[in-house]
């Protein structure tokens, strides 16, 4: 989702600066083996799995708890996190530890059990689902914004920190990087940070 909302604008622009450049982009949940497949970087969001590659911090993004309006109307608002266990949330496997939502307060962290009406292994499904009234949601800023800035969804439990998911920009070998990607990857972090879903 990120490549399609963010890195493909984001390319967009590099290429208007840089009329000589040309891009192929692949859109995919997992990246491969990028010198067989011949990928110069791969961005990707969260945990990193292949330690052998070298990895460039890019920005962050804070995960939110959210429900719609509708929802909130019906089963109110959860204001401690150990409330979360009377509520339906919606799990996105692909943000770890499966379902249980981390959270940082004066008392210290917390790791609570969450379960809902859905769970998926992408964000859109159940962003989707919460916007119809179906139960909660913890995604990344960058995911929720436009639904919170249009009403659509609400943020709760504020005051309790969630550690955020970061955004690297990964390649095999940082001897072998050419200028070109190189130019890339300072554009792409300049233009990340000036979105206000993303922080450093």
């Amino acid at each position: 989702m990120i490549g399609a909302l963010y890195v493909a604008p984001a390319i967009a622009e590099f290429l208007a600066l840089h009329e000589d450049l040309a891009v192929n982009l692949i859109l995919q949940s997992n990246f491969g083996d990028l010198v067989d497949e011949g990928i110069d970087i791969a961005i990707t969001f969260g945990a990193l799995e292949d330690t052998s590659l070298i990895a460039k911090q890019m920005a962050s993004s804070s995960l939110l708890v959210c429900g719609s309006p509708d929802y909130f109307t019906k089963y109110g608002k959860p204001l401690i996190p150990e409330e979360l266990e009377d509520h339906s949330c919606l799990v996105n496997w692909a943000i770890p530890p499966r379902n249980k939502w981390l959270f940082k307060g004066l008392e210290g962290k917390r790791k609570i059990e969450v379960s809902g009406r859905m769970q998926a292994n992408a964000a859109d499904p159940i962003r989707i689902a919460a916007k119809k009234g179906l139960g909660l949601v913890m995604l990344p800023e960058y995911i929720v914004s436009r639904d919170i800035e249009k009403g659509n969804l609400e943020v709760v439990l504020q005051d309790y920190a969630v550690e955020p998911m970061h955004i690297h920009a990964v390649y095999p070998h940082r001897k072998y990087l050419s200028a070109k990607v190189r130019a890339f990857l300072i554009f792409l972090e300049d233009w990340l940070r000036t979105r206000s879903a993303f922080s450093e």
